[in-house]
């Protein structure tokens, strides 16, 4: 992760994580703009409690 420079965003997860994160971005080809369209268009819901599986606690 140390070689990527995210600019505009702030990484908060493990080194783990954005090394997952980074291989990600790279294997789907997804660019800065790509990223950028998709945190504008969704949030996360606050009101339902989600695993890290994505599913529904309670």
């Amino acid at each position: 992760m140390s070689d990527v420079i995210f600019r505009r965003f702030i990484p908060i997860g493990t080194t783990e994580d954005m090394d997952k994160f980074t291989a990600l971005l790279v294997e789907k080809n997804i660019t800065r703009d790509d990223l950028l369209l998709i945190l504008r268009s969704v949030k996360l819901n606050s009101g339902a409690e989600v695993d890290q599986n994505g599913e529904q606690n309670g």
